[in-house]
């Protein structure tokens, strides 16, 4: 909780597995400077049943990363916020086109999604833009030059290919998880070599 600004309230729904990666935890902190926020988290990614109380309690209802029950945001009287992720909700047209015709406000922090959103007719879309201090990370410890890639849906070890060159990094550490139930994509011998590339698999790797 955090003290409100102009008296408005603001719901989070999310997913239970984002309690794991706390992938939600910056925008709960920065929200919660300006806003009263609570979070709601249910289990089943289409199936997320708001308590009415919640639900009557909040100004505006931020769905974070995924639209549950498709169309759940058809909450009567309450502004709905969409937050995509790059790898989710954001390839499906019809999904978007719904989106559109709703109403539904989008708040985007990738550009490729942003303009997938304008494609299929979304009009209330803000797009946000980070400019990192560096000030911010001094003393702290990582390598610019190591790269680590999630795979998984459609981002693969093509997706380094395509952002970096050999020569632009020292190595790359892919991580398959055994739940995430997808396909890996091979990666070639001669591209292991060239970007020295390690496969992790089982979970995520360890924080440090």
């Amino acid at each position: 909780m955090s003290c409100s600004y102009n008296g408005m309230k603001i719901l989070i729904v999310d997913h239970s597995c984002h309690k794991r990666t706390n992938s939600v935890a910056f925008f709960q902190k920065l929200l919660m400077e300006h806003f009263e926020v609570e979070t709601h988290y249910y289990d089943e990614c289409y199936k997320c049943n708001i308590p009415a109380d919640k639900i009557e309690w909040a100004d505006v209802i931020v769905f974070w990363e995924f639209l549950p029950s498709r169309f759940v945001q058809g909450i009567v009287g309450k502004k709905c916020v969409f937050v995509p992720m790059y790898d989710n909700e954001w390839g499906s047209k019809w999904q978007w086109r719904r989106l559109a015709m709703a109403g539904m406000n989008v708040l985007s922090f990738c550009r490729r999604v942003a303009n997938h959103a304008k494609r299929c007719g979304v009009r209330n879309l803000l797009e946000v833009k980070f400019s990192f201090n560096p000030a911010e990370y001094t003393g702290m410890e990582g390598d610019a030059r190591k790269v680590i890639l999630w795979e998984r849906g459609s981002i693969g070890f093509s997706v380094v290919k395509k952002l970096f060159r050999p020569e632009d990094v020292d190595a790359v550490t892919v991580i398959r998880r055994d739940e995430e139930r997808i396909p890996y994509y091979a990666i070639s011998a001669e591209d292991e070599k060239l970007y020295k590339v390690e496969v992790k698999s089982g979970g995520f790797i360890p924080k440090n």
